[in-house]
């Protein structure tokens, strides 16, 4: 099924209550930024995250990428006005731009400096979840990288992998029904910050968290930056120590002399020119 997009307030509509494509790598436990638990609480309060700053620029580049493919890579692209969605499981996709093959395009851009055949796991499900509510086989995804070279992957539609997500989707709105709230991840707390923007009650939110969850986290960053120390530290130590070691004619363990390396490769050069010079005096002889 599709609809068309009268704007971005009426696609945020259309959004709130479905599992976006870009969302869905979560339900599989493979996104880069959510997990259950916060998709759970953003459809729950059916908002979408308010636009940050990486956002801004993702449409800021997208704009840019389009008119890349469309003078360098000879594509011509339109930008898509529809939303796709299933009807019996809510699932919902709107790809960024269709060529003029019918083909949908989706523009992604990467801090990654060099191309690599797999895209990441969010990536591939989204492109997939895209395939399967436009009812296409094919799409293509243009990836702009770092050093500023655009890389068009093309992906086929993969039957199994959606028939697998739609199976999650189903699981994730019988939980969501139930009132089933998924457990919290280290990735949830990471991402606090967001969990507000899906609620009204900011101190409902604090309440899923041990009383002392910031104190913990505060913690935590202060013995990783002494265990950074402390490897420092310990490697310093151990060059210092190495280089003692083979500068070092002799090094004593209790009361055994041991040659180190050093003083192994001088004996072998003073013997190999003792064995020159009795050779030498041998043929002198002779």
């Amino acid at each position: 099924m599709k609809t068309s997009i009268n704007n971005e307030a009426h696609w945020h509509e259309l959004r709130k209550n479905r599992i976006g494509a870009s969302e869905c790598a979560a339900l599989f436990g493979q996104h880069e930024y959510i997990d259950l638990f916060s998709l759970y609480h953003r459809i729950l309060s059916g908002k979408v995250q308010d636009e940050n700053d990486a956002m801004w620029w993702g449409k800021k580049e997208e704009s840019l990428i389009a008119e890349y493919a469309t003078e360098k890579l000879g594509m011509n692209l339109s930008k898509v006005t529809d939303y796709y969605y299933l009807e019996d499981v809510n699932l919902g996709a709107s790809p960024d731009y269709v060529d003029q093959d019918g083909q949908f395009v989706q523009i992604k851009s990467t801090t990654q400096r060099y191309e690599s055949d797999n895209l990441p796991m969010y990536i591939e499900s989204q492109l997939q979840q895209e395939m399967l509510c436009t009812g296409t086989k094919t799409i293509i995804c243009l990836v702009k990288y770092a050093d500023r070279r655009v890389i068009a992957y093309h992906r086929d539609f993969n039957e199994a992998f959606c028939k697998e997500l739609i199976q999650r989707a189903k699981d994730f709105f019988v939980m969501l029904e139930a009132r089933d709230e998924p457990s919290v991840t280290l990735k949830s707390a990471a991402l606090a910050k967001q969990l507000y923007l899906y609620s009204e009650d900011k101190k409902e939110i604090d309440k899923r968290f041990d009383e002392d969850f910031a104190l913990q986290v505060s913690q935590l960053k202060s013995l990783r930056a002494q265990s950074r120390d402390l490897e420092k530290q310990i490697s310093v130590l151990d060059a210092s120590i190495k280089q003692q070691i083979e500068d070092a004619e002799i090094v004593l363990y209790g009361t055994e002399g041991v040659l180190t390396a050093k003083t192994q490769v001088e004996n072998h050069k003073a013997r190999e020119a003792t064995t020159v010079t009795k050779r030498i005096i041998r043929i002198k002889g002779e």
